[in-house]
């Protein structure tokens, strides 16, 4: 599909394409030389309001900074499909703004720390890259805890959506079900998958080594991304225990 033609790519496009500039502050996507939303429109400010709120910078249509034609984002989505997004990176005034800042300005000064504040924007965008049309409106998981007794693992954590209630989730040990891995259900700590904030525990047996997988699932049947942690970071206890209740 061509979203230069007017024709919006499938939900089940692949793909998250960045481009990393200066200076503003913000994050942008296309359309760049057009107010009309792209055909794509809703799922990329969706996706970028979520890159946005690890960097703090200000979310919009790339237009809406000044008009374009022919940018890397714009052609990446407009030919390919690809969710596709600049970064203008820096402040507009200050010690690190401008198109030169200083070198020190990528992890200090007054208005950098520039790889500190986009380094988890773009794993998040590296994080929903399998989908990023439909991710980031699925849950997310959060507030991982691991605690070991032999060779159990119990995972307590978080999966929160924005608006829709969750409806589930599922643990895989080592490859995600698109390779193949089997799922094993989260458990909701009040006994009921209902709203768009639940605290969950499951308990697995794992090896020493290896990683996980998490991922939710909202009421609409839309999954969110998988959150990966290693098994070898969990805690050991002598007696496996119940994990204190999350605060919603």
């Amino acid at each position: 599909m061509r979203p230069i033609e007017g024709i919006a790519a499938p939900a089940s496009t692949s793909g998250v394409l960045i481009s990393l500039h200066s200076y503003a502050d913000l994050v942008l996507w296309p359309w760049g030389s057009t107010y009309d939303p792209a055909p794509n429109g809703s799922a990329l400010a969706r996706l970028g309001g979520r890159m946005a709120t690890f960097n703090g910078y200000q979310p919009q249509q790339a237009i809406e900074l000044y008009p374009t034609s022919g940018t890397t984002d714009e052609w990446a989505y407009g030919e390919l499909g690809i969710a596709a997004y600049t970064f203008e990176i820096g402040p507009n005034s200050g010690e690190c703004a401008g198109f030169m800042p200083p070198y020190r300005c990528l992890d200090s000064g007054s208005g950098g720390n520039f790889w500190g504040r986009n380094l988890p924007a773009l794993r998040y965008g590296a994080r929903v890259a399998s989908a990023p049309y439909t991710q980031p409106a699925g849950p997310d998981v959060s507030d991982l805890t691991l605690t070991r007794s032999g060779d159990t693992i119990t995972i307590a954590g978080l999966l929160a959506s924005s608006g829709e209630p969750i409806s589930g989730g599922d643990l895989y040990l080592g490859r995600s079900a698109a390779w193949g891995g089997e799922a094993v259900a989260l458990t909701p700590r009040d006994g009921l998958f209902d709203s768009d904030t639940e605290a969950f525990q499951v308990q697995i047996v794992a090896p020493a080594q290896g990683y996980l997988l998490l991922r939710g699932r909202s009421v609409a049947g839309t999954w969110g991304p998988h959150y990966a942690v290693w098994a070898a970071s969990a805690v050991s206890t002598q007696a496996t225990t119940w994990l204190p209740v999350i605060t919603r």
